[in-house]
């Protein structure tokens, strides 16, 4: 089963925390 998820940098989350979280996604994938 796959599944996505949308990141979108907003409502006080900055890019460079969103650029992080992308890094921890792609690490458990």
């Amino acid at each position: 089963m796959s599944k996505s998820i949308v990141l979108l940098p907003g409502d006080h989350v900055g890019t460079e925390v969103v650029a992080e979280a992308v890094k921890v996604l792609k690490a458990i994938e």
